[in-house]
């Protein structure tokens, strides 16, 4: 099948691949935050499963028909874009670890860590993020129109 060109629709291999692995990477990350419910609370879960229905959503119309010609795979376009909101769970991570690894973690790299996540979370998850969530939902409501 041919990648089609308009946003809603636009798909690749490439852009495929990516999706599955999201949605396969969010399932794993829901069923985790659910064993560990307590450890990592309610709203983690909660990111988890949307994420996951998102990805896989948007991964799972073309596995659904079992029709390699059918090409109805929606915005995976905005798909890999909203993956980059993402970005800022580096540094979550990165706090993670400096408490796994460290009895008493250096100050320097947790304050460093924590103004890299500040920065990133305002930067990239609202003036990124609202700025590509609003040309999604104005490209979606011209498709649907």
């Amino acid at each position: 099948s041919t990648p089609k060109l308009n946003k809603i629709e636009a798909w690749t291999p490439e852009s495929r691949l990516i999706i599955g692995l999201a949605a396969g990477y969010f399932f794993w990350d829901t069923v985790d935050a659910f064993l560990y419910l307590k450890t990592s609370g309610m709203a983690f879960l909660l990111h988890g499963a949307f994420c996951f229905a998102l990805y896989f959503c948007g991964y799972t119309v073309i596995l659904i028909f079992f029709d390699p010609d059918f090409s109805d795979d929606i915005v995976q376009y905005y798909g890999l874009i909203f993956l980059i909101y993402e970005f800022s769970t580096i540094f979550l991570n990165i706090s993670w670890f400096c408490r796994c690894f460290y009895k008493d973690p250096p100050t320097l790299i947790i304050n460093i860590n924590k103004a890299l996540f500040a920065i990133s979370f305002v930067v990239v998850r609202i003036i990124f993020g609202l700025y590509w969530t609003s040309l999604f939902f104005k490209d979606a409501w011209a498709y649907l129109s």
